[in-house]
C-alpha cells in the first residue's frame, strides 16, 4: 500500500495562451482530497511568481 502527503503534477509543456501579466487572471492548482475537488484555484498554496502552474 502506498503512503504519501501530496502530489503535484505539473505539466511539461507551457501554456502559451496563458497571460501572465493579468494580475486578475485565477491562478493555482486544484486541490483534490481523495478524488473530491477542493479547490479550483488553490492560490494559498502557490505564490505568485508560481502562478505559469495551474
Amino acid at each position: 500500500m502506498a503512503s504519501y502527503k501530496s502530489i503535484l503534477f505539473a505539466q511539461k509543456e507551457v501554456n502559451m495562451y496563458q497571460n501572465l501579466s493579468d494580475p486578475n487572471v485565477e491562478y493555482g492548482p486544484k486541490l483534490y482530497v481523495q478524488n473530491v475537488l477542493i479547490l479550483e484555484h488553490a492560490k494559498e498554496l502557490m505564490p505568485v511568481w508560481l502562478r505559469f502552474i495551474s
